[in-house]
């Protein structure tokens, strides 16, 4: 580790990300990334093109499986951000937007 911690540079953006959707409420994502043992990527989700973007879950993998689709959501997007020893990337991932159309009415 460098001396002066501001050496120490932000790391880069995911990128490449995918998305597959699994089921109405399950969408799997993956991403390209910095490989550190160290690394964290928080995923970021917005339901149907409103609202806010939350952070929905951190992991250490390019990939991350959301199984909180909330039933009955049409569209989904989602950004992946890297953090790397308490810095995160100065950018993010493209922005990855899902179309899952309506669910069946039970």
């Amino acid at each position: 580790m460098p001396d002066d911690p501001s050496a120490i540079a932000n790391p880069s953006a995911p990128s490449e990300m995918s998305a597959e959707v699994l089921s109405a409420t399950n969408i799997r994502l993956r991403w390209r990334g910095p490989l550190d043992r160290n690394t964290r990527y928080h995923i970021w989700r917005r339901l149907n093109d409103t609202g806010p973007f939350l952070r929905v879950a951190s992991v250490q993998a390019g990939t991350f499986t959301d199984g909180g689709v909330p039933d009955g959501t049409h569209d989904v997007s989602y950004y992946v951000v890297t953090e790397l020893e308490g810095r995160t990337s100065i950018g993010t991932s493209e922005v990855i937007a899902v179309h899952l159309g309506a669910s069946a009415a039970a």
